[in-house]
């Protein structure tokens, strides 16, 4: 009788087991946990190249080795900026192009964080580190805890019981949950029949990433000739740090589509992969230093010789170009107002400000004959011991070569305008005569001269006038008024103007 029951629970045993082999066997595939995504960071980076545009965004191409296996893997693709336009990104597989294709692409910019954490692991496990005074000595307590709410104070199973408000010095969480990333990712689902190690490159629009160009014009004393030098600052507020980038700027207006989403045609969104498309190479131009400037349709690329490091939160600047003895003319001008014409009685006038102007012509003859990039140009000029002094800034647009620059530096602190209308009389139903004097003042110890431009309305013509004027609008007139040092000139003219109505 003994030996048959120890052969029943023998055989019972063994049915138990054959049992449980097959009830693993059957459910093994749901059991299977999902794979975890291979993961390459800028460490693996191989090239990195990025084109700036003047408006805020930047074409970024992101080389990198990395290992995969044969067959669907998911690749996070980790580094990447935080103000990436998902829509944009291209895909190009480099050492296979036949052997590797891109089934689907996700952007996870749901960045790991304490309070992202929490939420995540709402429902499961979570040990918590308590910490309490045991024989005057402050030791650690681990507490294996359910969580069951996150906010807005987490909520415990513990035991068997609910608890809040715990006094927790720290979490232990097993693994970082699907969907947290610790920088922004793209995550590439890929069908990939060349196991082993290869290139991959990514190419992305990036919002906030923005260059202008600044310049400093140093006037030499004799107010003759200038040394003029362009840099071009760039701003990176992406969310990335790009090391050794090769970088290449691109200076002119370049039209975005509605909502910001992207550029024009030649910068559209995809994936491309294996049998899904081709990504045309765009090979870098080998730039000496300074960098090269050439027209691209209808812009100018400038390509920099030396790779730079553009960091996060950060602003660097590299110089474009710069240039010694540019002949530069200073002018004084003096714009009147428009009311002038339009039936004041005799009175004086308000005062006009001077205005100072620096002028060059932007050419080969003058040492430049450069694409002179939208910025801002601050002047300087030496004082009587030497030191650099700002004397005035303007914005200048966008210059090709050829054309000829002319600079706003502010009011004249030294030259004086005072007008006086001295006679007004009507001569007809729609016809006036008027009368003015316009005094200009230089308090410098060197003549000058001044540009006095006169506004007119209606039909005009310009009686008599104690200096020669020329005719530069229809309603407008330009009077070239020589001043003498520390002296004054009186410019007066009378004006028959005839209006409608």
């Amino acid at each position: 009788m003994q030996i048959a029951s120890a052969l029943r629970g023998r055989r019972e045993s063994l049915i138990v087991l054959v049992g449980l082999i097959l009830a693993a066997e059957c459910f093994a595939p749901a059991m299977q946990a999902t794979p975890p995504p291979e993961i390459t960071t800028p460490k693996d980076r191989k090239e990195l190249s990025i084109t700036v545009y003047r408006e805020g965004a930047a074409v970024v191409r992101d080389t990198r080795d990395v290992e995969l296996p044969e067959g669907p893997v998911d690749l996070q693709f980790s580094g990447v900026a935080r103000q990436l336009l998902p829509d944009s990104v291209q895909v190009e597989p480099i050492t296979a192009p036949d052997g590797l294709a891109v089934l689907a692409q996700t952007y996870a910019y749901d960045l790991l964080n304490p309070e992202r954490l929490l939420q995540a692991y709402v429902g499961q496990p979570v040990t918590l580190v308590l910490r309490c005074q045991k024989e005057g000595s402050d030791v650690e307590q681990h507490v294996e805890a359910t969580l069951l709410a996150a906010n807005p104070q987490p909520v415990w199973r513990i035991g068997g019981k609910i608890e809040t408000g715990l006094r927790v010095d720290h979490y232990i969480f097993p693994s970082i949950p699907p969907g947290l990333t610790a920088s922004p990712s793209l995550v590439l689902s890929l069908g990939n029949h060349h196991a082993g190690r290869q290139s991959i490159r990514v190419s992305y629009l990036a919002n906030n990433l923005s260059w202008d160009a600044n310049y400093v014009i140093q006037v030499m004393s004799d107010w003759k000739t200038a040394d003029l030098s362009a840099r071009a600052t760039i701003d990176n507020q992406t969310g990335a740090d790009y090391d050794r980038a090769e970088l290449q700027l691109v200076a002119g207006e370049v039209r975005r589509v509605s909502e910001g989403m992207g550029y024009g045609a030649g910068f559209g969104g995809g994936v491309i992969g294996g049998s899904l498309g081709s990504l045309t190479k765009q090979p870098l131009i080998s730039a000496p230093s300074p960098p090269q400037q050439v027209p691209f349709y209808g812009y100018h690329l400038y390509t920099f010789p030396h790779p730079i490091d553009l960091q996060n939160d950060s602003t660097n600047q590299v110089n474009l170009f710069a240039s010694s003895g540019v002949r530069i003319s200073r002018s004084y001008v003096v714009t009147g107002q428009a009311y002038y014409s339009q039936g004041v009685e005799p009175s004086e006038l308000l005062n006009t400000p001077v205005e100072l102007y620096l002028t060059f012509d932007n050419t080969k003859a003058n040492l430049l004959g450069e694409p002179l990039p939208e910025g801002v140009v601050r002047v300087y000029k030496p004082d009587q011991a030497g030191h650099a002094q700002l004397i005035g800034e303007d914005r200048l647009g966008d210059t090709a070569p050829g054309e000829t620059v002319r600079l706003d530096l502010g009011n004249a602190f030294d030259v004086v305008e005072k007008g006086k209308e001295t006679d007004y009389r009507r001569t007809g139903p729609n016809t006036a005569e008027a009368a003015y004097e316009i005094t200009i003042r230089n308090h410098q110890s060197q003549s000058i001269a001044v540009i006095v431009n006169e506004p007119f309305h209606g039909d005009w013509q310009i009686l008599s006038s104690s200096l020669p004027y020329k005719k530069t609008s229809s309603t407008s007139a330009r009077f070239h008024v020589p001043v003498p040092t520390n002296g004054s000139t009186v410019l007066m003219y009378r004006v028959k103007i005839r209006w409608t109505g």
